[in-house]
């Protein structure tokens, strides 16, 4: 009965996953999922090859997965210069995880005020929703 169930729940899941992943191999959305679903090694082969194809969202998603260490080994200068390479060109999701991070004190010594509520406001207008209740 145990091996009954316990296959049952692994169907369950992995068509939950199918389910969820039922966008296009290869797009944001499908390598979003992954990552959603704990698969990081896959989520970050697919962002970094969406990111060296130009989609900047996605180097933001693989930045990420960088300072977290998630599916590779943590790099955090790497991620926080690609986040500041991104915001550059105006990449809302990389703006706002600067703004994170300068907020909750990363380069404070070096970073003024004025410069992290920009940062959040770019984020902000550019439609990452979490960074425009830090940027009040």
């Amino acid at each position: 009965m145990k091996k009954i169930v316990a296959f049952f729940m692994a169907g369950l899941a992995g068509a939950l996953l199918a389910s969820d992943l039922s966008v296009t191999k290869g797009s944001y959305e499908y390598a979003y999922g992954l990552y959603k679903h704990g698969k990081f090694d896959e989520a970050y082969a697919d962002f970094s090859s969406l990111c060296k194809n130009g989609s900047d969202k996605s180097c933001s998603m693989k930045a990420i997965m960088d300072f977290n260490g998630e599916g590779v080994v943590a790099n955090k200068e790497a991620a926080i210069n690609e986040f500041k390479s991104l915001c550059d060109k105006n990449e809302a999701m990389a703006c706002g995880k600067l703004g994170e991070l300068y907020t909750y004190g990363y380069d404070r010594k070096n970073v003024k005020l004025e410069q992290i509520e920009a940062v959040l406001k770019k984020a902000c207008e550019g439609g990452y929703a979490p960074s425009c209740d830090l940027a009040k």
